[in-house]
């Protein structure tokens, strides 16, 4: 079920990709990721520094996602097998990047660059929701939320992925280390890989989704078994309670994420007043409750930038 059948590892040669530019990236990046990885069970430190060598070894992830779009993919969805669509390749490219810039402005460590960090989430959050509503199929939904799963716990396994793009998008935000980042990229490409294998069946459904699994959760392994040090302007505990509190209105009551993140970039902008932006969570459930207008919670918000901006001039 997990195995992988290199009988049809020949179909990975299409003549679409001429020059063979997109699998010479993925094997760069194949590379890259074992490098790195292997550094960090040898280490206990990925060693990313402040060379010229962490930006060029970026390049080629970079360079990957853009020459996917030479592929040419199927318009209609399967839902038996989990492949890449037109709204999957989008989104995989918008959040590489993401990943990939956040960890060249921590490289550049330029104070009036780090502020860019939260509108540079949002921005990649507006560009995804946009191909989705482009190409959602009303009949099978999207692509990242109807992916075919075969594994038990079905449910769970959808919550898994659910909170680990919370914690990656959260990490964006407030991490100060390209480490963790940089594993915030390793799911983002290595699932658009395991979906190229189950196309060309080498793959079954279930080892696109184990594997896919055992990606996201290193981020999770990666700060229990390291040495790094995060500077961050919040500390764990603080940046466990915002993500909880996220996870708790986004799953149980749909709250627009946009809010909800504009509470997270405010921490990470006003530390000094983190709990002012904690308690805003707790004004948003109980707007959601009584049914208030959420569009009126801005005011709270507002009150509190200028609390900030007196405190700063």
């Amino acid at each position: 079920m997990l195995k992988f059948n290199t009988n049809n590892l020949y179909k990975l040669f299409t003549h679409e990709d001429h020059y063979n530019v997109h699998k010479i990236c993925g094997i760069l990046c194949l590379v890259h990721f074992i490098y790195r990885i292997s550094l960090w069970f040898s280490t206990k430190n990925m060693q990313f520094d402040s060379s010229i060598i962490t930006p060029l070894s970026l390049l080629p992830h970079a360079c990957l996602s853009l020459s996917s779009l030479l592929i040419k993919l199927p318009s209609k969805r399967n839902t038996n097998i989990p492949l890449i669509y037109p709204e999957f390749r989008l989104h995989s490219i918008i959040f590489a990047f993401r990943s990939i810039i956040i960890m060249l402005i921590i490289w550049f460590n330029n104070p009036y660059l780090n502020i860019t960090r939260p509108f540079i989430v949002i921005l990649t959050m507006l560009l995804a929701d946009k191909s989705t509503s482009y190409y959602k199929n009303l009949e099978n939904g999207t692509t990242t939320r109807n992916m075919p799963n075969e594994l038990k716990g079905k449910s769970l396994i959808k919550d898994f992925y659910g909170l680990s793009q919370l914690i990656a998008t959260a990490q964006c935000i407030h991490s100060t280390r390209i480490d963790q980042i940089f594993l915030i990229l390793i799911p983002i490409q290595v699932g658009a890989l395991l979906k190229t294998l189950a196309r060309k069946g080498i793959l079954t459904t279930n080892g696109v989704n184990f594997y896919y699994i055992v990606t996201l959760l290193f981020p999770y392994l990666y700060t229990q078994t390291t040495n790094v040090i995060d500077v961050s302007p919040l500390s764990g505990i603080q940046k466990h309670i915002m993500t909880a509190c996220i996870m708790f209105l986004r799953f149980n009551y749909n709250i627009n994420k946009y809010i909800l993140w504009y509470v997270v970039n405010l921490a990470y902008l006003f530390p000094e007043m983190f709990n002012y932006w904690t308690f805003g969570f707790l004004v948003i459930f109980i707007f959601k409750i009584f049914n208030i207008n959420l569009k009126f919670i801005s005011i709270y918000f507002m009150l509190g930038i200028l609390i900030c901006s007196n405190k700063i001039y």
